[in-house]
């Protein structure tokens, strides 16, 4: 039983930090679509400005 525990929390450990990356992948993509979707909002109504 003594090997066992030892090698139980390497095996959480890689599982979690994954996890943790993959989240924190994510955040940073939807902050990107955000600022992606802001700028063009912004570009067309420069444009519609441009137009009127």
């Amino acid at each position: 039983p003594s090997p066992v525990i030892p090698l139980s929390p390497p095996h959480q450990s890689p599982r979690t930090s994954p996890s943790q990356a993959a989240e924190g992948t994510s955040i940073f993509v939807q902050q990107v679509l955000d600022k992606c979707s802001a700028l063009v909002l912004r570009v067309k109504g420069l444009e519609s400005a441009n137009i009127a």
